[in-house]
């Protein structure tokens, strides 16, 4: 993980007067903190604004994605709450008006981008969750928040994760295992013995297995 500002990570793609920093952003994250904003007028699409304001002074290229209609309807054993289709309207709207290209994904948002991501279509993730090297990401950029500890008061410093100390097997295994958003994990197995299990090397031959064999070799392999 580092600290850098998003023009000290954008400058390098600008060799060609064509390319940019393309900067993918989970806009489902955005409306949950729009949903905590209480100053002034019609408060979530102000918090959207302003933040669209931010993204200009930088030389990047966002792409909003939102979440599609197969997103899962539980997280974590509760009905998710999906935003408003009216203020999802408005915000597309904000998004257009500043220039701005969006998305609306198959599902869930973090797994478009993620695909994106590994696919190289876009370069970065703007979110607060790095559960989306799961899916494939590779460079993942945390939302800036005024209430964590770590983060610049004046918000023109982000965290970038482009290198993790697991392969994206040993994160599979360890969320399998230890359970997620939603699903429930394995009972009795918590984050230290995912981790165990990680250390002794079973992910990498498992995921191998998984994504190489067909159905029907599974079994003879586990044996």
């Amino acid at each position: 993980m580092s600290l850098k500002s998003l023009t000290a990570l954008a400058l390098p793609m600008l060799s060609s007067p064509y390319r940019g920093l393309r900067l993918g952003i989970d806009v489902s994250l955005w409306l949950f903190h729009a949903g905590y904003s209480k100053g002034g007028e019609n408060p979530e699409l102000r918090l959207i604004f302003f933040r669209c304001c931010s993204l200009l002074k930088y030389p990047i290229l966002p792409i909003f994605i939102f979440d599609g209609p197969r997103r899962p309807e539980w997280k974590r054993g509760e009905k998710i709450n999906r935003s408003p289709a009216k203020l999802v309207t408005a915000v597309k709207a904000v998004v257009e008006a500043f220039g701005f290209e969006w998305r609306t994904a198959p599902g869930e948002a973090e797994a478009e981008l993620a695909y994106l991501n590994e696919a190289g279509i876009i370069d970065a993730i703007l979110t607060d969750d790095v559960d989306t090297f799961i899916f494939g990401a590779h460079t993942v950029i945390r939302n800036p928040s005024s209430t964590h500890p770590h983060d610049d008061k004046l918000k023109q410093h982000f965290h970038i994760y482009s290198e993790i100390q697991r392969s994206r097997a040993d994160l599979i295994l360890i969320a399998l295992c230890s359970g997620g958003d939603y699903y429930a994990g394995l009972q009795g197995c918590g984050i230290k013995t995912a981790l165990a299990l990680v250390q002794c090397g079973f992910a990498d031959s498992l995921y191998q297995a998984a994504t190489s064999l067909p159905p029907a070799s599974l079994p003879a392999f586990l044996d």
